[in-house]
């Protein structure tokens, strides 16, 4: 009989411990310790503009449908007074600089992020006021690269002539402005699609000539003054392949796990993840206190139009036995596999549902 009262004891002192070890206060709630804990907060929104370090500026556009661009202006214009003779080109001195200062462009433009812009264009802006077409020749230099842009012909009388020398005319068809877009080729291209500020472009070499023989043709009775401007615009068109990269910080974007009381050192944020950026989103943690991180699916892209939510469980890990989140960068990389556009209005809303546990303790 005194046996099976201490069996018994014995049972109801484990069920006691079973007990303590399931039930917790987590954030004030008494939960199951290796269950789900309800994440209570607003979801978290990060604009495009955040994850391209695109903030309005002077070269920074955002037009009234919400598109980003790059824009930069040369100062000044290339300018020479002459009378044209037919078939003798008269150069036109000066040299007309777009090259943007470094703290005006946001990350992807720095040279070491590779990425590219899929609809950059150069848009010349010719001066003819004399009363016959003329030809405008020239070069655009980069840093390590160079070509001849292909002759352009503005009429008579004209004395605002905007030929855009473009990567995609697609991403044009809505500039009214401009008089004429012309599709480069792949030598032109490979020297618009990027600009930075130790890549500036730089337009020079410059000519206008009249159409006509030289060996009958006598010069204009008058002097004309013609005239070259030049702009970088780039339209946020990115190529397939692009890799952006963009950090959120654990605790003071992401979450403040502190807050639920969390003692474990391995477990995982469940969170859905509603995309309407155009690219594809992976991302790994990394802290400087031993903390590792995971996403365990890539997010999706989405668009405007048509937002993507992914299900995707963030798996933390602490090579110390108390988990410390204080630094913890999430490294996300976006890329693409098709030509994409990116808008201001484009974000990704992260609605952290839950903390799931893999380690009991």
């Amino acid at each position: 009989m005194k046996t099976n009262y201490v069996i018994f004891a014995a049972l109801g002192v484990l069920a006691l411990t079973a007990v303590s070890c399931i039930n917790k206060e987590w954030g004030g709630k008494e939960v199951d310790a290796g269950g789900d804990i309800p994440i209570e907060q607003e979801p978290v929104v990060v604009p495009s503009n955040d994850i391209l370090d695109f903030k309005p500026n002077e070269i920074l556009n955002v037009d009234k449908e919400g598109n980003l661009s790059l824009h930069v202006e040369a100062k000044g214009q290339a300018t020479v007074k002459t009378a044209l003779t037919p078939g003798v080109p008269a150069e036109i001195p000066g040299e007309l600089e777009m090259i943007p200062e470094e703290e005006d462009l946001p990350d992807f433009c720095a040279a070491e992020s590779g990425a590219r812009l899929s609809s950059a264009c150069v848009i010349l802006e010719l001066s003819n006021p004399s009363p016959n077409p003329v030809t405008f020749k020239g070069e655009i230099h980069a840093l390590d690269n160079s070509c001849a842009f292909p002759p352009l012909v503005a009429p008579a009388n004209k004395k605002d002539y905007k030929v855009a020398l473009a990567l995609n005319r697609d991403a044009l068809e809505d500039r009214v402005d401009l008089d004429e877009i012309i599709t480069v080729g792949d030598d032109v291209a490979e020297v618009i699609n990027h600009i930075s500020s130790d890549n500036g472009l730089v337009v020079k070499n410059l000519s206008v000539e009249r159409e006509g023989t030289r060996a009958i043709a006598t010069a204009d009775e008058e002097v004309y003054e013609f005239s070259v401007g030049a702009i970088y615009h780039a339209p946020l068109w990115f190529p397939a392949g692009t890799e952006l990269k963009f950090d959120i910080d654990f605790t003071g974007q992401l979450i403040d796990v502190s807050e639920y009381n969390v003692t474990v050192n391995d477990y995982q944020l469940e969170a859905d993840v509603t995309n309407t950026i155009p690219f594809n989103i992976n991302g790994t943690g990394t802290s400087t206190n031993g903390v590792t991180a995971a996403l365990n699916t890539p997010i999706l892209a989405g668009d405007t139009n048509q937002p993507v939510t992914t299900k995707v469980l963030i798996h933390i890990k602490s090579t110390s036995d108390v988990m410390n989140l204080e630094g913890a960068v999430l490294h996300l990389v976006l890329t693409t596999d098709k030509n994409v556009k990116v808008n201001k209005n484009q974000k990704l809303d992260i609605d952290m549902k839950s903390i799931k546990f893999s380690q009991k303790k």
